[in-house]
């Protein structure tokens, strides 16, 4: 992994488009990916762009993020002895009718990648370098049981990046391969 220590664009504002902010403002879907299912996965930290295909046969999974119940952070994760890179953590409120107990089974002992679409229609794909797992759950009576669990970068990772990644990846994802 090549190490970029320099800026190399503006940083511009659409005053004509002030709606269309380059990050992510409000999750509108995301795409859940077992990394084992992951055939390849490129990046370049370059144009910070992903490319992602899956193992035939298998899909990543939709979660419909409705009022909120899908957040991302990012914060800077320092590295002695690697380059300063960040902590992901996507929040998860499991809200379904269908039963979860097997779902939750598996997130909470899975590595994944997760794909999000915004509702500013931008793509970006997390946990290219180092893949996301589940560091925090709970389930609370008083908010009708509904489960939230954190999958975040690993603690003992140097880090990872967000990349963007086209619609028409994001939208492959979610049909078996």
């Amino acid at each position: 992994m090549a190490c970029i220590k320099k800026v190399s664009q503006n940083l511009a504002f659409d005053c004509q488009n002030p709606g269309l902010i380059s990050g992510i403002n409000g999750i509108e879907e995301a795409v859940i990916i077992n990394f084992e299912d992951v055939a390849t996965l490129t990046s370049s930290q370059q144009t910070g762009e992903a490319n992602i295909t899956l193992k035939k046969g298998t899909r990543g999974y939709t979660i419909q993020c409705v009022k909120n119940s899908c957040q991302e952070t990012e914060a800077i994760k320092i590295n002695d002895n690697a380059p300063t890179m960040m902590e992901i953590s996507m929040i998860i409120k499991i809200l379904s009718s269908l039963p979860v107990v097997s779902y939750i089974i598996a997130a909470l002992s899975g590595t994944f990648l997760v794909a999000v679409r915004t509702k500013t229609n931008q793509y970006f794909l997390l946990g290219v370098h180092a893949q996301l797992e589940a560091s925090d759950f709970s389930t609370d009576s008083a908010t009708d049981g509904v489960s939230v669990i954190t999958l975040k970068t690993p603690d003992n990772s140097c880090g990872d990046y967000r990349y963007s990644i086209t619609v028409d990846q994001y939208n492959s994802l979610k049909n078996v391969n």
